[in-house]
């Protein structure tokens, strides 16, 4: 069942862009943290908070398919912090396609980008680190 919590106050996430396109190895003056206001929930919608990031060797890649000032790609781990979608329950941990931000409202159901799956539940590891989640054999850094 999905939570009935509704925020009253105003939430805001914190992104790292890409400010400028990488020249040789990535450099702290290429990124950039900006801070934006989320929409409240729609239905079959969760807000998610992030736990760990992927730092992985295609972003570079990735994005140079994107405009400068773009929001750094990537998988992401993250708690379910509010639910309006009855898979997803407060407390869940998620791995979803959020980027790299500190808050994520995203559809239980599509991907945010086509060719990615929706955001999926984490099962229980029995004590392991949730970070196993973006990648056991070391692919992500």
């Amino acid at each position: 069942m999905a939570s009935s919590n509704t925020r009253n106050t105003m939430v805001k996430t914190k992104k790292f862009v890409m400010a400028k396109r990488f020249t040789n190895e990535p450099k702290l003056d290429d990124f950039a943290i900006v801070e934006e206001e989320l929409s409240p929930l729609s239905d079959r919608e969760i807000l998610c908070e992030a736990q760990w990031w992927s730092v992985d060797p295609y972003m570079r890649l990735a994005m140079e398919r994107y405009p400068e000032g773009s929001p750094m790609v990537g998988l992401q781990i993250a708690k379910v912090l509010e639910s309006k979608h009855p898979s997803f329950k407060v407390g869940d941990n998620v791995v979803g396609f959020f980027g790299w931000q500190t808050l994520t409202v995203a559809n239980g159901d599509k991907a945010p980008i086509p060719t990615h799956l929706p955001p999926y539940k984490i099962p229980d590891f029995e004590g392991l680190p949730l970070s196993l989640a973006l990648g056991v054999l070391g692919r992500t850094g």
